[in-house]
């Protein structure tokens, strides 16, 4: 136990090395990533996963940086911007009578929890109709018709599904920037700087 408490130790007081490691929720990563990592103009090695996860690989030290859908919480994080996000379902899907079924990730989800209480202000009752782990379940699961779903896509319909503009217009999401302890300031700053750059400049030609 205490060779791997030294190990951790020594990992998250390390320097930052020549390659960025950078953790991601999946959300828009497909459009995000590729930008960012331009925009970076540095070598970056990115590990995707939920933001429960990505918080604990920061905590031990495996992930220099981190992109997650937050507000900064300390000094440790840093704004990036604003993620739009947008309704989709399969073409032709209508809602039946009663409450709008919503596929999600499974909590906790800014997402799912964005999509909940936009529908619960304009009135309209929610069921979750089909939760699930990752990303891809979810398209999935959207693509049966099993119901909506509120996407970060950076202005990208998903393939097999339309956006549905007549359900109720959802706030954009905050993206903060979150470093290891021991990461210089200056590297979260300009990671910050970079990827609120990339999400304006992807606002712009959505």
């Amino acid at each position: 136990m205490l060779t791997i408490h030294d190990d951790v130790l020594a990992r998250l007081a390390a320097p930052l090395s020549r390659e960025l490691t950078v953790g991601s929720t999946e959300h828009a990563a497909d459009q995000l990533l590729p930008r960012l990592s331009t925009a970076l103009a540095g070598s970056v090695r990115y590990r995707l996963d939920r933001g429960t996860g990505l918080r604990e690989a920061l905590d031990r030290g495996d992930l220099d940086l981190a992109l997650l859908l937050a507000a900064p919480a300390d000094e440790r994080s840093a704004a990036a911007g604003l993620l739009d996000v947008r309704w989709y379902a399969a073409p032709g899907w209508e809602p039946a009578p009663g409450p709008v079924p919503l596929v999600g990730l499974d909590e906790p989800c800014a997402l799912r929890d964005r999509a909940v209480a936009t529908l619960t202000a304009a009135g309209s009752p929610v069921t979750v109709a089909c939760e699930a782990a990752y990303l891809a379940g979810v398209l999935a699961a959207a693509r049966a018709g099993l119901g909506v779903t509120l996407l970060a896509t950076m202005g990208h319909t998903p393939e097999g599904l339309v956006e549905r503009p007549d359900l109720p217009h959802a706030a954009p999401l905050p993206v903060t920037v979150r470093g290891r302890r021991g990461l210089p300031p200056e590297t979260l700053a300009s990671t910050a700087s970079a990827v609120a750059d990339v999400l304006r400049s992807a606002q712009e030609l959505a």
